[in-house]
């Protein structure tokens, strides 16, 4: 709520996640009054095995490309599935997605199945021994944004999260260093993405 609530009319707030949390959320919502002024826009998917959010983000690029836009997202917050194959295709998608000078924060970087004590069953059905003690969204972010040169790295190599901001053309013109991004106290939903008014009213 704490992210929503910086938002104003202008802003718009896109919530990913499986449909019957999308309803909740929307529940919680609509129960009582916390004082939001954006527009919420929600994209549910099912629980089968193979569906996720990458489902609704494609779909976004096709219709992102149909408008001749470069970009929609200012912000991304991706608290996804925690695994290589559902949040290292996001990721991939979300580079298209997020507008040049935007953010892309990634989270739980050192999670693992083996150390969970809700999932580690689940994963260790799922996945090999190696895979489930290794980091995967580590794992991710090293190999997708990390050495990506149209990418800048502006968290530490201990943080828990991973931030990073997709390079602009102007960033060489005006040798601004970045000291801070949107949203570092504020991290309360599973994808969080939004216009840059938002990233930078904070």
């Amino acid at each position: 709520m704490q992210i929503l609530k910086l938002l104003d009319e202008n802003d718009a707030y896109y919530c990913f996640d499986l449909e019957n949390r999308i309803e909740e959320f929307k529940y919680d919502l609509q129960a009582q009054d916390f004082g939001i002024k954006c527009k919420i826009i929600t994209r549910g998917n099912s629980h089968k095995p193979l569906d996720s959010y990458n489902w609704s983000l494609s779909n976004m690029i096709f219709e992102m490309r149909e408008r001749h836009e470069a970009g929609i997202f200012d912000a991304v917050y991706l608290d996804g599935a925690h695994n290589f194959i559902h949040d290292g295709l996001a990721v991939c998608l979300l580079k298209e997605l997020i507008k040049d000078g935007g953010y892309l924060i990634l989270d739980d970087l050192f999670w693992s199945y083996a150390e969970s004590s809700t999932v580690r069953e689940w994963g260790l059905q799922r996945f090999t021994k190696e895979q489930t003690e290794d980091y995967q969204i580590f794992h991710v972010q090293e190999i997708f944004l990390t050495h990506d040169p149209n990418w800048e790295k502006l968290s530490s190599p201990k943080d828990e999260r991973g931030v990073f901001r997709k390079r602009s053309k102007h960033d060489d013109d005006n040798g601004e260093e970045i000291l801070s991004y949107p949203f570092q106290e504020a991290y309360e939903t599973k994808i969080i993405m939004t216009p840059k008014h938002a990233a930078e009213s904070k």
